[in-house]
Formats: structure tokens, C-alpha cells, sequence
């Protein structure tokens, strides 16, 4: 019978297993859920996270109620998706829920409380509530005071986001006030994992005193980032450098200092370039890593200066790179895209590379309808610009209308804009070019009527349309008006012919 006792002994072990093992499990399903969520969320599989995370809220909820801390596991991940969804509305809630479990958690006066306040702060602060960014830094920052002289960063920190926040209510002199306390707490208190944070408060200074228009002031608080070696140990320390040369390269461009801020400006380049990733290379697609907004604006700009000097390939190079950098972002930057677009159509039509042009300009158009509507200037200047590819082209039928629909967006909007009279110019060229004489006489009227008018009577847009007009008359016959022409078109030479 030994053998009887000692296997119900077994058996009665493995249920009591089994049952142990079963309430664990229910206990600690909520954790189960999460850990899925994480795994999805790791895989790229972010609905399938999302709805793994619900469950394991539930179960949290039911097991702990809605105020326990480790509700906070839970919150953090669901910031972390909506963020990468950009529901920035979602994180925002989230946020506000992490710190409503923080403060019954640990209390009002926590550092846990003092963090979901700041986070909260941002969160709102990238969603223009000003107000409620506002209120939670000063709770922040509140907090953290009590616990001086510990976490002392942290209120440097919190301090930052008062600034940032204050510097977005247009409170210039208080958001300086507190870049310099936060500066000063960190330059005594900084430690090697804290001076990205410290770089990153230099130039937000800096910038702040160059958008006041202290400038000398704005390049002293960067010199420190100007001097830093080029051989950094990180990314990040060349992304700093790179903005400290780019900021001085545009305070140096303001200043009338035009060699200098090139020489600054090919510095951050050089400095960008050492930070990107060497995996993805620009243009690599699904996956790649984002690059710096930095680094896009300051190729626009240095391909904007070699357009200026007419190297209209080392500027076609140069936005075209940028534009390679801009397709890594899911959702890039519109208005930017916009104009990089349209400028590097101006330079593939300077350089009579018609169908590239046609393609940059048509996707410059259809960003710049899509963030400012149908009879926005721009929108009416790019039609121009795309109207002109197909003239320069000899495809006067399709040229024309376009011009058309731009001269009639741009008056009825904007009727004193100064590219009125280039497009009534352009609508009397192709006229004339199809014979329809009477129509190109009319037009090349209204355009002198109107570039007088808006330009004054000595702009180089008077001689260029006087110039057509004569040509015109000369075709109709009519040699009296085209000689009358003439005279004056020599005479306006005369005038702005260089000493």
C-alpha cells in the first residue's frame, strides 16, 4: 500500500502545481498582455500592440484598481505607440493618466509625480496647450525645489521646458531668465550622460538671444560648442557641433558677414555628414533611420547659396540630397519640402533639364496646394514656374491655360502682387507666338499698366515687356506704336546701364 500513498502524494503535489502555477497566471496576466505588447511593438506590429495593451489595462484595473503604480508600465508603453503613430492628442491623454496613477501612487510631492508632470508638459507643449504645459512645469519645477540639493539635473531640466514653453508665449526675457538658471545648475552639476542636455540648452540660448537680435551675445554662449575637437565619441556630439556652426553660419548671414557664415555653414555640413548613421545610407527605404532637420535646412541652404553664384550643379546636388534625406521621414517637413522642391525645379529649367523640372516643379505644387489651398501666391507663382518649362519646351497649348489660371488666382487674391505683370507678359508671348495678335496686344498692355504701377516705371521687368510688345507691334505692322516703343526701351537702357 506504500506505493498507493506515495503516488496519491505525487498526484495531490502536481494539482496543488497546477492550481498555484493557474493563480499565478491570472495574477499576473496583465504582465502576460504587456510583455506581448512590447514584443509587437518591437516588431513593428503596432495595432496588434495596441490591442494587447488594452487587455493587459483591463486586467491591471481589475486586479489593482486604476491608481496602482504598475499601471505605469502600462501608460508608458501606450506614450511610446501613440508617439510613434504621432497621435500626439493620444500620448497627451496617456500622459495625463500616468501622472493622475503617480500622484496616488507616490504621492503628490514625488519625484515619479515631479517627472509625469513634466511629461505631461511637453506633451502639451507639442500640441500649442501653452496654458497646460505651463501650469505642469511650474508643478515640476515646484518639486524638484523641495528636493534641492538632490536631483538637481532634473530641475535644471524642468527649468528648460519653462523656457521653452515661455519662449512659445512670446515671453523672451523670462524664457532667458530660465535657460540661464538651467544652464548654470547644469554647467555645475553636468555630468558625461547629461552633456547632450547641456549643448542642447546652449544653443536653445543662443538662439533665443539671436532671435532678440543680440547676436554677440548669441555667438559668445555657442563659442564653447565652436571650439568643441571634431573627433567626437558619438553621434550626438557631432549633431551639437554641427547646430552650434549652423546658427552662428545664420547670425554671421545677418550680420553682413557673407564669406564667414559659408565657411560656417560648409563646417555643420561636414559635421552633419560625420553624423549620420553609416546604415541606412540617404535614400535607403522601409526602416531607415530619420535624419536630423538640421542637416535638410542647412543643404537647402548651402544649395541655395550655389544657386545664388548660378553652380547649378553643385545646387542641384545639393537639393537633391536634401530631398533624398527628406523621403527617409514618413511625414516630412511640408513647407520645407515645398520650397526645396520648387527651387531645385528652378535650377533642373536653368539647366534645360526640362522633364526633371517638370516633376520637381508638379510636386512643389501639389505640397504647396495641400497646405495653403487652391489661390495662394505661391501656389500661382509655382504654376508660372511649371507654365514656363512647357513654353521653354514648345508646348504652347498646355502652357498657356496654366499661365491663365495662375494671372486669374493671383488677381482675384493678391491684384497688386508683383508677378502679375511677368504672367500677363508671358500670356501676350504665347499669344503672339500663336498669332492671336489682338489678345498679345492687350495683354502686353495690362502688363506694362500694371509692372508701373506696382514695380515703377524703371524696374527690368518694363524693358522686358517692352522688348515683346515692340516685337509684337513689328509683326502687326503697326511700326509707329513699335518705334515709339523703342525709343523708350533705349532710353530705360540708358538708365540702368551699370556706371
Amino acid at each position: 500500500m506504500a506505493w498507493f500513498w506515495w503516488l496519491l502524494g505525487i498526484g495531490g503535489a502536481l494539482v496543488l502545481l497546477f492550481f498555484s502555477m493557474g493563480a499565478v497566471l491570472w495574477v499576473y496576466r496583465w504582465k502576460i498582455m504587456l510583455g506581448a505588447a512590447q514584443r509587437e511593438a518591437a516588431g513593428g506590429d503596432l495595432e496588434a500592440a495596441k490591442q494587447h495593451l488594452q487587455e493587459s489595462l483591463q486586467e491591471a484595473v481589475r486586479r489593482y484598481g486604476d491608481k496602482h503604480k504598475h499601471l505605469l508600465e502600462i501608460w508608458s508603453l501606450a506614450i511610446e505607440l501613440a508617439a510613434r503613430q504621432q497621435l500626439d492628442e493620444e500620448a497627451l491623454q496617456a500622459a495625463r493618466q500616468a501622472l493622475s496613477v503617480a500622484e496616488v501612487a507616490y504621492g503628490d510631492e514625488s519625484e515619479e509625480t515631479a517627472t509625469w508632470h513634466l511629461r505631461v508638459a511637453g506633451w502639451a507643449l507639442r500640441l500649442q496647450a501653452f496654458r497646460e504645459a505651463e501650469a505642469h512645469a511650474d508643478q515640476s519645477v515646484a518639486i524638484y525645489l523641495s528636493m534641492q540639493p538632490r536631483r538637481m539635473m532634473e530641475l535644471a531640466e524642468a527649468k528648460m521646458m519653462l523656457g521653452r514653453i515661455a519662449l512659445r508665449l512670446k515671453q523672451h526675457p523670462r524664457a532667458l531668465a530660465l535657460f540661464g538658471d538651467a544652464l548654470k545648475v547644469m554647467d555645475q552639476h553636468a555630468t558625461p550622460s547629461s552633456m547632450h542636455q547641456v549643448r542642447t540648452l546652449r544653443l536653445e540660448a543662443a538662439d533665443l538671444l539671436a532671435l532678440q537680435e543680440d547676436e554677440d551675445e548669441a555667438l559668445k554662449l555657442i563659442e564653447p560648442l565652436l571650439l568643441m575637437p571634431d573627433d567626437g565619441d558619438g553621434m550626438g556630439i557631432f549633431r551639437d557641433h554641427a547646430e552650434a556652426f549652423s546658427l552662428q553660419s545664420t547670425i554671421l548671414a545677418h550680420q553682413k558677414k557673407t564669406q564667414d557664415a559659408e565657411v560656417a555653414l560648409e563646417k555643420a555640413l561636414i559635421l552633419w555628414r560625420k553624423s549620420l548613421p553609416s546604415s541606412p545610407s540617404i535614400g535607403a527605404s522601409e526602416g531607415s533611420t530619420r535624419l536630423p532637420e538640421g542637416y535638410i535646412r542647412d543643404l537647402s541652404r548651402w544649395g541655395s547659396k550655389l544657386q545664388s553664384d548660378a553652380r547649378w550643379d553643385e545646387a542641384i546636388a545639393s537639393y537633391e540630397e536634401a530631398h533624398k534625406a527628406m523621403l527617409l521621414d514618413e511625414q516630412p517637413h511640408a513647407e520645407l519640402l515645398a520650397v526645396l522642391m520648387g527651387a531645385l525645379g528652378d535650377c533642373y529649367r536653368e539647366t534645360q533639364r526640362y522633364e526633371d523640372a517638370e516633376k520637381a516643379y508638379a510636386e512643389a505644387l501639389e505640397w504647396e496646394q495641400a497646405m495653403k489651398g487652391d489661390v495662394h501666391p505661391d501656389v500661382s507663382v509655382l504654376r508660372n514656374n511649371l507654365a514656363s518649362v512647357y513654353y521653354a519646351q514648345g508646348r504652347l497649348d498646355e502652357a498657356l491655360p496654366l499661365y491663365r489660371l495662375a494671372l486669374r488666382s493671383l488677381e482675384a487674391s493678391h491684384p497688386q502682387h508683383p508677378s502679375i505683370p511677368a504672367l500677363l507678359h508671358n500670356v501676350g508671348r504665347i499669344l503672339g507666338e500663336q498669332e492671336t495678335f489682338e489678345e498679345a496686344d492687350a495683354s502686353f498692355l495690362r502688363a506694362l499698366a500694371v509692372a508701373e504701377q506696382v514695380l515703377g516705371r524703371e524696374h527690368e521687368e518694363i524693358a522686358k515687356i517692352l522688348g515683346s510688345h515692340e516685337g509684337l507691334l513689328r509683326k502687326m505692322g503697326e511700326v509707329d506704336r513699335a518705334e515709339r516703343l523703342a525709343t523708350r526701351l533705349r532710353k530705360l537702357r540708358q538708365q540702368n546701364k551699370p556706371a
